[in-house]
């Protein structure tokens, strides 16, 4: 009987020898998404930043007329300010994330918890965004010339038939699907493959768990 004790620990120790560098493997391979995922939050977190200086910039560096100036101005700010939230809370996530040590499971899924719930803000941010900017957009493209006023006049008047108001609106609503669509598919280039790679990591550390 002790002979079988002494068989089941040896075998439960060479079990432990091999799931050990399983788990080794695992917590180094868990690094790089994270780090990557750290690196492209820099990078766009000062595009972010270089962008709204450039729509700021538009119309200073070129003539337009004062009214649709100052209503790009104000309406871009509003854009500005909803994207410069989203900026926040993506650089805390940074910060926060610093010093992270992935060394357990759990820190693993806390991190793509966290993540997930940063991209829903980020998505939130450009539903927001993308139904603002056609907007100053429009403002600016009618308000740089003294030619195109009276349509500036005419658009943000709403002198237009039943019609017109109708495909202008499904025009408007299709302009901001598809800039949501564009963000969310950026973002999911950006950031779904490594929320993918620490998913399937996660899968083998329960694997090495339950050997």
């Amino acid at each position: 009987m002790k002979i079988e004790d002494i068989k089941q620990a040896m075998a439960r120790q060479k079990e432990g020898e091999l799931s050990l560098p399983k788990s080794m493997d695992h917590l180094k391979n868990s690094q790089l998404p994270i780090k990557k995922v750290r690196k492209t939050m820099v990078t766009e977190i000062i595009t972010q930043l270089m962008l709204v200086v450039i729509f700021f910039s538009f119309p200073f560096i070129t003539e337009m007329q004062k009214e649709p100036q100052a209503l790009y101005l104000i309406l871009m700010f509003v854009v500005c300010t909803i994207t410069l939230g989203y900026v926040l809370k993506m650089w805390q996530f940074y910060v926060c994330t610093e010093d992270l040590q992935c060394n357990s499971k759990d820190t693993i899924q806390t991190f793509i918890f966290n993540l997930k719930i940063l991209l829903e803000v980020y998505k939130t941010a450009v539903v927001a965004g993308s139904v603002l900017l056609p907007v100053p957009m429009a403002a600016y493209i009618l308000g740089s010339s003294e030619k195109t006023m009276q349509l500036y006049h005419q658009l943000f008047a709403l002198e237009f038939t039943p019609l017109q108001l109708l495909l202008l609106a499904l025009a408007y609503l299709l302009l901001a699907v598809i800039f949501y669509l564009m963000a969310v598919k950026w973002s999911d280039y950006l950031y779904g493959r490594q929320i993918k790679k620490l998913e399937d990591l996660l899968k083998q550390y329960e694997e090495v768990d339950e050997v």
